[in-house]
């Protein structure tokens, strides 16, 4: 019998976030992009909104790491949220035109819990209170201008960012909301710093 040896390697980080589904099976739009150009975030969020006319909120866009100059181009990671709901194919159909974290995309099919997660705290060093990054904080909302959407949005989303992410900054759309009250939260850890 030969031995068999399994590397376990420890997570680097561990920080607090929300998921994209809803009580009733629905889910929020949540895309993940890393190290992007900000003019393609731009495009690439107006492209999915012509595309998808009707089913999309304007997207509300944190910076989740400081913005960055390289040969005069700023790039960027950002999260970008969609608050209406959408079917779980909806979801996947949208994110398979948006120029996002590979695996971001592939968490919704590749894992048993079906979900994604945007982080909301600092990342932590791994078993420590040191801050290695800081939490993402408001960027805009894109587009800035209204646009038209049909269905519901979900209420406990909305609710979080708003008071905890985004302060005194208006929502560029009618808010036709849910009866549900709660989101959910999960603590998670990264192999990223």
């Amino acid at each position: 019998m030969k031995n068999i040896k399994i590397k376990v390697e420890e997570p680097k980080t561990t920080c607090f976030g929300i998921t994209n589904k809803c009580k009733d099976g629905s889910y929020v739009l949540f895309i993940d992009f890393d190290e992007i150009n900000i003019e393609t975030l731009h495009k690439n969020l107006a492209s999915l909104q012509e595309r998808f006319a009707g089913k999309l909120t304007n997207f509300l866009v944190l910076s989740s790491s400081p913005i960055r100059y390289i040969n005069d181009v700023a790039v960027g990671s950002f999260h970008a949220i969609s608050f209406r709901k959408l079917s779980f194919h909806e979801c996947l159909e949208i994110l398979s035109f948006a120029c996002c974290d590979e695996m971001f995309y592939k968490a919704l099919t590749c894992t048993t819990w079906r979900a994604n997660t945007l982080r909301i705290s600092p990342k932590f060093k791994w078993n420590t209170e040191k801050i290695v990054k800081e939490e993402p904080h408001f960027f805009s909302f894109i587009p800035s201008a209204p646009v038209e959407y049909s269905g519901e949005i979900s209420s406990p989303h909305l609710k979080f960012y708003l008071s905890k992410m985004v302060g005194d900054v208006s929502v560029p759309f009618i808010v036709k909301g849910d009866k549900e009250t709660t989101a959910e939260f999960d603590k998670y850890n990264s192999k990223k710093e």
